[in-house]
C-alpha cells in the first residue's frame, strides 16, 4: 500500500514504478520535468496533452515559488517571470466550505480544518463517520480518482446503520485506528498525495468490513499481451464484492456492470481500442522527417526528402465534415463534433533531392483529427485556396488488431484520387505510453503514376 505517511523506501518504490510505466524520466520533455528527490513523496498529475505541450514549447516551466507580483512581473525564488497576462491560483479543492452547513460543535468534533486540505477532517474508518456522532456519515471524502471507493463508503455506512449491525463491521471498527492516523498526517511533510491509501487496499478494507469476498475473475481470463504475455489481469471494481445473500436482481446488476468493464478492457488488450487516441495524443509537436521516394517512371524522379513535420494543435473545426454525412461512413457528422476537442494542422517543410541531382524545397499540409465516439484517427486534405482549413477526407487510419504485441502498431488506409490509388501503410512504435517513432508508406498506382514513398518520423 502507498499512502498515509510515506517512508523513503515506499516513496522510491512508487517513483520507480511510475517511471517504468511511463517509460521515461521525462527529461526529453524538459529538465524541469524531472523529479529531483526520489525519496520524497510523489505527486502525480494525469493529463492527455500536458507533457507534449511542454515539449513543443507551448508551456514553459519555471521552478520556484512566487514571492510577489510587481506590475506584469512575477518575483520568484529563482528567476522572474515577465509579461504576465493572467495569474491562475491552482490551490486545489478546499473541502472546508462544503461542510459549512454543519454546526460549530460538529465541526469541532470532526476537527474540520481549512489549514489542512489534504486531511480536511479527522474521521474513522477511511473517512466515513465519527464515533462521537453515530448518526452522521460521509461519502466521497476521498482524495483519489477512483469512484469505486465512494461506492464502498456508501455500502459501509448502510451496514453501519443496519439493525442488527453485521459482526464484520463491529470487528472492523474494533481494529480501526483512523482517528489517530489522520491526525498524525496533518502538517507532516511525508504525507502522501493520497493519504487514505491506494485503491486496492481500500477496496479490500471495505470488502472485509462488509463480509464480502471478491468474486473470481470472469472467463475467459484477460491476458496482458507483449513481453508480459501470459500474465492474467484481475480487474478490481465494486461489482466484484457481493454478499452471499445478494438478491437475484442485485446479482444481475453486478454481473452486468462487471461484464461492461470486462468488455472494454478486452477490447483494449485484444483489439485496437484506445490506440488511435494514444497515437493522436503523442503526435503533437515537431518531428524529424526522412522520406525515400522510388519511382518506376522517368516522369516522376526518385529521391530523398529531409525536413521537419509540425503538428500544430488547435480547437477542432467543422471544415470538410459535410463530406462525412454518408450513413455508411463511420466518421462523425458536423453536429457530433461541436465540442471542445482538438485537432492538428500538419505542416511539413524540407528539401527534396532527386537522384538526377536536382533539388528543391517542398512543403505539404494536412489536418489530423481524432473522433472519440467512433475511436477514429483520420487525415484530411487542406483547401488549395486556404491552407489553414480542411477540405475533404484523405483517409481513415485502420489499425491492425494483430499488431502491437512486441512491436509497432500497424495500420492501413486507402484513397482513390480519380484514376490513381494510394495504398497507405503505417507503423507506430511506442515506448511504454509514448509514441517514440512512426512511419508511413505509400504505394501509388495510376495511368501516369507508379511509385512508392516511405517516410520515417523521429523526435
Amino acid at each position: 500500500m502507498y499512502g498515509g505517511i510515506a517512508s523513503e523506501e515506499a516513496a522510491k518504490t512508487a517513483h520507480d514504478f511510475l517511471e517504468a510505466m511511463l517509460g521515461t524520466t521525462q527529461l526529453e520533455y524538459s529538465p524541469l520535468a524531472v523529479v529531483e528527490d526520489r525519496l520524497a513523496p510523489l505527486y502525480i498529475s494525469i493529463s492527455q496533452n500536458y507533457l507534449e505541450l511542454v515539449r513543443a514549447g507551448l508551456i514553459t516551466l519555471s521552478r520556484g515559488r512566487i514571492s510577489g507580483i510587481k506590475g506584469r512581473t512575477a518575483v520568484t525564488t529563482t528567476v522572474p517571470i515577465e509579461n504576465i497576462a493572467a495569474v491562475v491560483l491552482a490551490t486545489g479543492f478546499d473541502p472546508s466550505p462544503s461542510l459549512g452547513f454543519l454546526s460549530p460543535e460538529i465541526l469541532q468534533t470532526i476537527q474540520s480544518s481549512p489549514d489542512h486540505p489534504e486531511v480536511a477532517t479527522v474521521l474513522a474508518f477511511h473517512d466515513t463517520y465519527h464515533p462521537a456522532i453515530p448518526g452522521l456519515g460521509f461519502v466521497g471524502f476521498y482524495r483519489s480518482p477512483y469512484w469505486g471507493v465512494a461506492e464502498m463508503q456508501a455500502r459501509f455506512l448502510t451496514a453501519l446503520w443496519s439493525d442488527p449491525r453485521p459482526m464484520s463491521v463491529n470487528a472492523a471498527l474494533k481494529e480501526d485506528n483512523s482517528l489517530v492516523e489522520a491526525a498524525a498526517m496533518r502538517g507532516n511533510a511525508r504525507t502522501s498525495q493520497f493519504p487514505m491509501g491506494d485503491y486496492p487496499f481500500l477496496m479490500q478494507e471495505f470488502g472485509n468490513a462488509l463480509d464480502t469476498h471478491i468474486s473470481p475473475p470472469l472467463e475467459p481470463p484477460l491476458v496482458v499481451p507483449g513481453k508480459h504475455s501470459g500474465v492474467a489481469l484481475d480487474l478490481l471494481t465494486p461489482a466484484r464484492y457481493t454478499r452471499a445473500d445478494i438478491t437475484p436482481e442485485g446479482q444481475g446488476e453486478s454481473d452486468k456492470s462487471l461484464s461492461q468493464v470486462h468488455a472494454d478492457v478486452r477490447a483494449a488488450l485484444e483489439g485496437t481500442r484506445f490506440v488511435a487516441a494514444a497515437v493522436f495524443r503523442s503526435l503533437l509537436g515537431t518531428w524529424k522527417l526522412d522520406r525515400d521516394i522510388t519511382s518506376k517512371l522517368p516522369s516522376h524522379p526518385s529521391g530523398h526528402f529531409s525536413g521537419t513535420a509540425n503538428f500544430l494543435v488547435r480547437s477542432k473545426t467543422l471544415d470538410g465534415l459535410q463530406c462525412a454525412s454518408d450513413p455508411n461512413s463511420n466518421l462523425p457528422t458536423p453536429s457530433e463534433t461541436q465540442d471542445d476537442g482538438l485537432e492538428y494542422l500538419y505542416i511539413e517543410e524540407g528539401t527534396f533531392r532527386a537522384t538526377n541531382g536536382f533539388s528543391f524545397t517542398a512543403t505539404r499540409r494536412y489536418v489530423y483529427r481524432y473522433d472519440e465516439e467512433s475511436d477514429t484517427l483520420s487525415v484530411w486534405f487542406v483547401k488549395t485556396d486556404d491552407a489553414l482549413r480542411a477540405d475533404y477526407l484523405f483517409h481513415n487510419v485502420e489499425f491492425d488488431a494483430l499488431s502491437g504485441n512486441g512491436g509497432g502498431w500497424r495500420a492501413t488506409a486507402g484513397h482513390l484520387c480519380i484514376d490513381d490509388f494510394y495504398g497507405v501503410d503505417y507503423e507506430f512504435v511506442f515506448k511504454a505510453v509514448n509514441l517514440e517513432k512512426w512511419s508511413v508508406g505509400y504505394k501509388v498506382k495510376g495511368p501516369q503514376k507508379d511509385y512508392t514513398l516511405k517516410g520515417t518520423y523521429t523526435r
